[in-house]
């Protein structure tokens, strides 16, 4: 990773790689650094937002965070791109810029992108993500920014968790605390009720069955109901 840590920016200059730019984060394609290896996300932390620069100040930054996040979900078996390496530049500590370097999933989608689809979110999709998020919260941790634009599918349908700087990780996540990270998805469909009362009542059945709680899925739409009723 040495020849992109040393001047990420060589790799950000060129529009056409960007996946995503702005005050926020830039999120772009880097060529193989290797041959023999896929092609690799190189993400920009911009400090847009003062208050970030202010709390990565006392911490480790969002790339950093996410580098370790990631290796948690690894352990845990949850899918999610390998995150390889991350950098900060800082001033006399103050936060400039940090980045993280992840594989890409090759094909992948994000379910927003999916869901405005002709054919929209299959029910393999739905299935595949509620065991995603099962799993996730079956090893007690918890997502936290657990929106439609920070899952990917790809080509077969399997499920991928990105942008992982918020991850926690507790003795045992709570049940409030796992239909708010499932209340934060759910709230993206709220424009789409139709969306949300189709795919949403089969992505909880398997939710539930995956988590050993396969009879308490109403109970679990009951309380997902109040959650969202809070937003």
């Amino acid at each position: 990773m040495l020849r992109v840590l040393q001047d990420p920016e060589q790799f950000l200059r060129e529009p056409a790689r960007h996946i995503k730019n702005s005050r926020v984060v830039t999120i772009a394609r880097v060529p193989p650094v290797v041959p023999w290896q896929g092609r690799l996300i190189l993400r920009r932390i911009n400090y847009g937002k003062s208050l970030h620069r202010v709390r990565d100040f006392f911490r480790p930054s969002r790339a950093q965070r996410a580098l370790k996040n990631s290796l948690l979900l690894e352990q845990a078996g949850v899918n999610t791109p390998r995150a390889l390496a991350a950098c900060d530049v800082r001033v006399l500590f103050w936060p400039r810029k940090a980045y993280l370097i992840t594989e890409e999933v090759r094909g992948a989608s994000t379910l927003a992108a999916l869901h405005f689809h002709k054919h929209g979110i299959q029910r393999a999709a739905a299935m595949k993500v509620a065991d995603l998020i099962a799993r996730l919260h079956k090893n007690a941790l918890s997502h936290g920014d657990l929106k439609w634009t920070n899952i990917l599918l790809d080509r077969n349908s399997e499920a991928w968790l990105i942008d992982l700087d918020g991850v926690e990780q507790f003795a045992q996540i709570s049940e409030p605390k796992a239909q708010l990270d499932i209340a934060r998805l759910g709230r993206c469909f709220l424009p789409y009720p139709a969306t949300l009362r189709w795919s949403g009542s089969r992505f909880l059945k398997q939710y539930c069955k995956a988590l050993g709680k396969a009879g308490e899925w109403r109970a679990w739409a009951e309380g997902m109901i109040r959650v969202l009723a809070d937003f």
